[in-house]
């Protein structure tokens, strides 16, 4: 939604950034492995970065006001060529403060006429992955398939990786009420730095017990964030 005096950072707009990261592929174009997406120099938190169609419904006005924000993010981007607001940057960092949780995910199988993989948000795991916490009515997707054969993905049954906690929605018209955010994993190149690997959304009929619980008994490791904050939320970076 385009608003007045607003900033298009490649691909989406500033004032809403928090709802515009939670975009999504279609699932008939979820067929690329991870290897080739993590080689892509495009940021990983925004829509250029994958091939295909992507969709996102937080981006109508009824969701903007239904929908309170749970994150700060300050993209850092640097455009050798600014024209080009899509393959003219030359850097491009998100960085993000919140409440994140590092959890577990398992694979599950898709529906047969689509024979890639979906992975389930199992629960919270913090630094130890075997205190284990489950979570229901919960939901994840990813931007890509692990493995690049069939018998490498048959292979892959847990993945650790970490929640970013974005907004809740209150959608009064079918009463739902859900915790929505980035999934992303840690790379080893540097303290507190992250890739996008798809999102989840979590049903929750209220966000502060959830979130309280994590801050409080689920902490991460300090290799997992750059600064920590007395309310319980990280600061990390996303490319």
């Amino acid at each position: 939604m385009l608003e007045p005096h607003d900033e298009y950072i490649l691909g989406l707009w500033k004032r809403y950034l928090h709802l515009h990261i939670l975009w999504q592929l279609q699932t008939n174009f979820k067929a690329y492995e991870y290897s080739s997406y993590t080689k892509s120099n495009r940021p990983s938190w925004s829509w250029i970065s994958v091939s295909g169609r992507v969709y996102n419904h937080l981006t109508y006005q009824e969701a903007i006001e239904n929908t309170t924000c749970l994150v700060t993010l300050t993209p850092r981007v640097h455009y050798e060529n600014k024209q080009n607001h899509f393959s003219g940057a030359v850097s491009a960092e998100l960085d993000a403060t919140g409440v994140v949780a590092k959890v577990a995910l398992r694979i599950i199988h898709s529906k047969p006429e689509y024979p890639e993989k979906d992975f389930a948000l199992v629960g919270l795991c913090g630094k130890d992955p075997k205190n284990l916490r489950k979570l229901t009515q919960h939901a994840a997707d990813l931007d890509f398939l692990f493995g690049s054969r069939e018998e490498e993905r048959e292979k892959v049954t847990w993945v650790l990786a970490y929640c970013l906690f974005a907004v809740w929605e209150n959608n009064p018209a079918d009463a739902t009420h859900q915790l929505r955010g980035l999934l992303l994993v840690r790379l080893a190149t540097g303290r507190g730095l992250y890739r996008r690997i798809g999102r989840f959304w979590i049903e929750q009929p209220e966000c502060d017990g959830l979130l309280e619980d994590i801050k409080s008994n689920y902490p991460l490791a300090e290799n997992d964030y750059l600064e920590s904050h007395e309310d319980g939320s990280y600061k990390i970076t996303i490319l």
